[in-house]
């Protein structure tokens, strides 16, 4: 029978006085231990012939289960933020999303707020921003820090136009930006109804 050290718990030899895995001195056997205790232990044999027992294999193997589901979040953050739109020159915000926005069943589900500029006005081309859920009359800010892109200063935004037009814009539709650090704030009042992308025309 193979005796177990009460300091690791590691399997060791019959009659081993010394632990073989943590030098710890095994208790004697006692000569009434009950004939049960002697029957042949499958789990003890099956751990020796996997491989070598260590407790710490137990707090190594916690380790490596946190670190993959880690690893996990950070790659479905990444990927739900890239398809969003976050990670980009712009942001988009508003009030707390209605309980429509739990079940996505708003009339208004924009994925991504994108700029066209034919004119590259402070390098804004290309531009986007995060979407939005919400209804009829619901307000979200895009906003962008100018310039973009590495265009030069002063550049001047002399028009922001919504597509589909349904969209209503207001804030800083017309903006002269003299040094760098100059933010564009774009309010977008929702339509009725609405699902896709917005596009909004720079010039």
């Amino acid at each position: 029978m193979r005796t177990n050290c009460p300091k690791c718990g590691g399997p060791n030899a019959p009659g081993a006085s010394i632990c073989q895995w943590c030098s710890s001195e095994l208790p004697l056997p006692s000569p009434y231990v009950s004939a049960a205790l002697r029957e042949y232990d499958r789990s003890q044999d099956a751990l020796v012939e996997t491989g070598p027992y260590h407790p710490s294999h137990r707090r190594f193997a916690g380790r490596v289960a946190a670190i993959v589901l880690v690893i996990a979040v950070l790659v479905f953050a990444l990927l739900y933020t890239a398809q969003n739109g976050a990670f980009n020159s712009g942001s988009s915000s508003g009030p707390v999303p209605p309980a429509c926005a739990a079940t996505w069943t708003c009339p208004v589900n924009v994925s991504k707020v994108v700029v066209v500029s034919p004119d590259n006005a402070c390098g804004m081309n290309g531009a986007v921003a995060g979407g939005f859920m919400g209804g009829p009359g619901t307000q979200n800010i895009a906003s962008w820090e100018l310039p973009l892109n590495g265009a030069s200063v002063p550049c001047r935004v002399g028009e922001v136009r919504a597509t589909p037009s349904d969209f209503y814009l207001t804030g800083d539709l017309s903006l002269n930006v003299t040094s760098p650090g100059i933010w564009l704030e774009v309010w977008i009042t929702s339509p009725a109804n609405y699902t896709g992308v917005l596009t909004l025309t720079v010039r």
